[in-house]
């Protein structure tokens, strides 16, 4: 040590909490401060030991330190020291630097941890930060997206992976996350870097704000959720796709099919896979395990899809694929392929496995340029590998043209006869079965074109619900019944009107606030307006369903559910379903008053309905002694031949 009178500077820095050694450039320890023996203890040297080599000026080290039982982590600074202790002087600044230790290392335990968690749940995550435009992706989501830990990689990056359909909406979500500073969340579909796989990413995310409280950064995790079932929910919310099983709807493969026909792209075909005995699954198992069959077949038909194919559900029990290129020898292979993988695939369900089989009708794309008329080609090399006995694929044949003209002309005679308004409307009463009296009427509608040969709605109204002329058909009978609803002599007798609706409709996201327009626009009171939809259609779409049946119930329409009774799975949905009524299909009310099943079925129907505060109304009551059956077993109301034929609306409005 450095002997002579102890002077100011030397009795401050003693006074100091930071440790201070100094040392010649020899190394020669010159003078301590108390604050460093307390930290490092009596053996001073020993640390200037562990420090070797000498740190230079302006390094920071950090030292783990033990003395006696206490171990530490010391941070030291190196500073150069301009006295008269000759040249290469050094101070060495000590400071308990035990915590912070703690801190970091914690961190990156947690880090480590978390790293873990992203890949246990294949959930990766992000950080944007605004002002820098920088873009941090964690370790996981580099995997998933198939980049390594060291790439440099961009919020462009990210969306360079993200399905060309689903770009708008992760924008607008982040867009409107930064103007309005609340959290997030949003689904699209990814392709990883040099992979044919498509992956669907479940995203939630929070804006941090900065000091002025503008948002500052954004943090999103993106969590992997393809094949799981949680990703049918999450399709379902995303424009254009079946909710049930996170196809394509059929509206979205219209559009896209029609969009390859216009940009006159040659080979490929339309392939519709019809589903043999679907309504046996639905009837003896239930419509949950239908549910399941359709969502297993769905995701058969995502494993086996080749590059750039668009797969849909067009409803039911019905797909669509639509490959993208070979002729019609190619095509039919590829459709006996998927037919012999259906029929070897089992579907599992806690009552045993289940198996289905296939057919398939085979449209080329090349012949015809016309969307309607491509599917009607299609149907019909259906219905022929159905009648060839089910299980079977079929390619339309160009002799089967004219049956398809035929259904184009179908089309035509409905459209012409709306344009020349040779459309009618018949009405059949609805009576309440306590007291006799007519509580309302069914609107059917009918073509009145006299034209031969003359077409019942079971023959023109199936061709026109494969197009978007149900859509035309179906806001014409709104508008006959507000037009009818607002007559004197329906307002002097409050009458009320039912009008079915087409499954398109359904699934029209502006049908509802059409309906409610239609009755302001009319002045007619919105309870006087009942819709049908069938079971059929409820289910195959449950959330266009409860949409529609919760705007229109809100607005204070009426809604029920026809046909109701396919299969008992059906129970499971009404809870979910805001409908008004429930009419029990035909198929359960004509042996009611004969056949016991029936009779406990309505029964049951009759009891459900009644604990979700739904009227129930038994349909096809042709007989007296049906009346007094159903009566006794609480049906509200009936309908049928022996209750009141359909007439013409008219009648009833002017009679």
């Amino acid at each position: 040590m450095v002997a002579g009178p102890v002077g100011l500077g030397d009795v401050v820095a003693g006074s100091l909490s930071v440790g201070l050694l100094v040392t010649r450039a020899d190394g020669e320890l010159v003078w301590v401060n108390d604050a460093a023996r307390d930290l490092v203890g009596d053996d001073v040297s020993a640390l200037l030991s562990a420090l070797a080599p000498a740190p230079r000026p302006g390094e920071r080290r950090e030292l783990r330190w033990t003395s006696g039982r206490k171990d530490r982590w010391l941070d030291v600074e190196c500073l150069a020291l301009d006295a008269d202790l000759g040249e290469g002087s050094l101070v060495l600044q000590l400071s308990d630097g035990t915590e912070r230790h703690r801190l970091v290392e914690r961190a990156r335990d947690s880090g480590r941890r978390l790293s873990q968690v992203e890949t246990l749940t294949r959930t990766g995550s992000w950080e944007w930060d605004v002002s820098t435009n920088e873009v941090a992706w964690s370790d996981e989501l580099r995997r998933m997206c198939g980049y390594t830990a060291d790439a440099d990689l961009s919020y462009a990056a990210y969306c360079s992976h993200v399905h060309p359909d689903d770009v708008a909406r992760v924008e607008q979500a982040l867009a409107e996350a930064l103007h309005t500073g609340r959290s997030f969340r949003y689904v699209h579909r990814m392709r990883p870097r040099g992979s044919d796989t498509e992956l669907v990413f479940d995203c939630s995310g929070e804006v941090l704000p900065g000091p002025g409280g503008r948002p500052a950064r954004l943090v999103v995790t993106a969590r992997d959720i393809t094949g799981q079932p949680a990703v049918l929910d999450a399709l379902a919310g995303l424009p254009d796709h079946d909710s049930l099983t996170g196809l394509l709807d059929r509206r979205a493969v219209v559009g896209r099919l029609r969009d390859r026909l216009a940009a006159g792209v040659r080979g490929g075909a339309l392939l519709v896979v019809g589903l043999d005995g679907f309504k046996d699954v639905n009837a003896l198992r239930g419509h949950s395990v239908g549910d399941g069959v359709l969502r297993s077949v769905a995701e058969l038909l995502r494993r086996r899809a080749q590059p750039g194919a668009i797969l849909g559900r067009l409803g039911g029990d019905e797909f669509a694929v639509v490959l993208p290129a070979g002729n019609a020898g190619d095509s039919l292979e590829a459709a006996e392929a998927l037919r012999e993988a259906i029929a070897a695939h089992a579907c599992s369900d806690e009552g045993g496995p289940v198996r289905v089989t296939a057919s398939i009708g085979v449209a080329p794309l090349a012949p015809t340029g016309d969307c309607d008329i491509l599917l009607a080609n299609a149907d019909l090399a259906l219905y022929e590998a159905k009648g060839a006995g089910r299980n079977q694929a079929r390619v339309f044949a160009p002799e089967q043209y004219q049956v398809a003209v035929r259904r184009v002309s179908v089309l035509q005679r409905v459209q012409d006869a709306l344009e020349a308004g040779l459309m009618a409307v018949d009405a059949q009463p609805i009576v309440d079965l306590a007291t006799g009296r007519v509580t309302s009427h069914e609107l059917l509608i009918r073509l009145r074109d006299g034209k031969d040969p003359a077409l019942g709605p079971g023959e023109f109204l199936p061709p026109v619900e494969r197009t978007d002329l149900v859509h035309h058909l179906d806001r014409w009978m709104i508008e006959q019944a507000v037009v009818a609803l607002g007559s004197s002599r329906a307002r002097r007798e409050r009458l009320h009107l039912h009008v079915n609706v087409s499954a398109r409709s359904l699934e029209d996201p502006r049908f509802g606030d059409y309906v409610v327009s239609t009755l302001r626009d009319g002045g007619v009171e919105p309870p006087r307006l009942g819709l049908e939809i069938t079971e059929t259609a409820a289910l195959t779409n449950l959330s266009a369903a409860r949409r529609l049946a919760s705007r229109l119930t809100r607005a204070g329409c009426r809604f029920a559910l026809d046909d109701f009774g396919a299969g008992f799975g059906s129970f499971a949905y009404l809870k979910h379903l805001p409908f008004t009524s429930i009419k029990i299909d035909g198929e359960f009310v004509r042996q009611a008053d004969r056949a016991r099943g029936d009779a406990v079925f309505v029964q049951a129907v009759v009891t459900v309905a009644r604990g979700l505060n739904m009227l129930t109304v038994a349909e096809y009551v042709d007989r007296e002694p049906l009346v007094t059956t159903l009566t006794k077993l609480g049906v509200d109301r009936a309908q049928g031949f022996h209750l009141g034929r359909p007439r013409p609306l008219s009648e009833i409005i002017d009679g």
